[in-house]
């Protein structure tokens, strides 16, 4: 227990900060005030157009486990909605290694291979939204005089990542021959689940529905926003989720309690908008989300058979 404690208090003590952030400049009173007079049907119909992103996101998946085996596009959707409730219920983004055990014990491929088609999307995610976020900060003039927002910046650091991406991958060569046997075996595995990366007509079906994905998203934010009267546009919707998934990207407690509200009311501050009122849809939205995801995702969990305590042991261990 003693061992764990960091890893508990740690992201604790990161959404506390975080909600205090969001919240400094917020006047409750009015917070009191605003949400009872939130229309459901903007909510509902946001809802209802994320379940195309669903679809597409286990469509993008199914493209990525296709060289190994033929998985069905709804039990893979399950199985990403599934990890969705996990990753609102535990830390450490339990989530994300929920569908990838899933899949390995559920499937003929390895679960490091199956992990590493995991990865495989969260880079073309973290890609995308990147792109757009950059492409609509120049657009609304909110990137004007940063230093990090011209393109010559942009280009340094692009290719400083992809020539560390390179420096690693060949050390990671000199030293293969080196680790155990079973490490190296699993280094194989991650790897053959990195087949799409040389594969030019997969890259493209990805970087097609990555935007894609992404675009349908940011439509759900904006139509979202109008149950409080906010309407944002699409590029405002965008800066918006950007704000909100570089808040879920930080370690914290379980459900990115405080870091989605701080990442939501900063990207609305932004862009002018009351920090009383950015407050207010960033929370709304955040609960109305989770209990959507807990709707279609708690059926999953009956279905799968959720362990808790074998999803971190398959976490704290080695996959086959």
């Amino acid at each position: 227990m003693k061992k764990n404690l960091p890893r508990i208090l740690v992201p604790l003590l990161i959404s506390a900060l975080a909600l205090w952030a969001a919240t400094r400049n917020v006047r409750w009173e009015e917070v009191k005030h605003i949400l009872p007079q939130a229309r459901l049907f903007p909510l509902v119909l946001g809802f209802l157009i994320s379940l195309v992103s669903y679809y597409l996101r286990g469509w993008r998946w199914k493209i990525l486990l296709a060289p190994f085996q033929s998985v069905s596009v709804w039990t893979l959707i399950r199985w990403q909605v599934g990890g969705i409730v996990i990753n609102n219920l535990l830390p450490l983004r339990a989530g994300e290694f929920a569908r990838a055990y899933w899949a390995g014990h559920k499937t003929s491929v390895s679960k490091s291979a199956i992990l590493a088609t995991v990865v495989v999307e969260r880079v073309f995610d973290v890609g995308t939204l990147a792109v757009l976020t950059l492409l609509l900060l120049a657009g609304m003039g909110l990137s004007d005089g940063n230093p990090l927002m011209t393109p010559k910046s942009m280009a340094l650091l692009s290719s400083a990542a992809l020539t560390a991406g390179y420096a690693a991958w060949r050390v990671f060569g000199k030293v293969r021959s080196r680790l155990p046997e079973k490490i190296s075996k699993m280094a194989d595995n991650f790897i053959s689940g990195l087949h799409v990366l040389k594969d030019g007509k997969e890259i493209a079906k990805l970087a097609f529905l990555s935007p894609l994905i992404w675009s349908i998203d940011i439509g759900a934010v904006a139509v979202a926003s109008r149950s409080l009267g906010l309407d944002l546009s699409w590029p405002q919707g965008g800066l918006v989720m950007a704000g909100l998934i570089l808040g879920v990207m930080i370690p914290a407690a379980p459900g990115a309690v405080g870091t989605y509200e701080a990442g939501g009311v900063q990207a609305l501050s932004l862009m002018g908008f009351d920090p009383t009122l950015a407050f207010s849809y960033v929370l709304l939205l955040h609960v109305f989300q989770m209990g959507a995801a807990f709707l279609l995702g708690i059926p999953s969990l009956i279905i799968e058979g959720f362990d808790p305590k074998q999803l971190y042991r398959e976490m704290s261990g080695t996959a086959g």
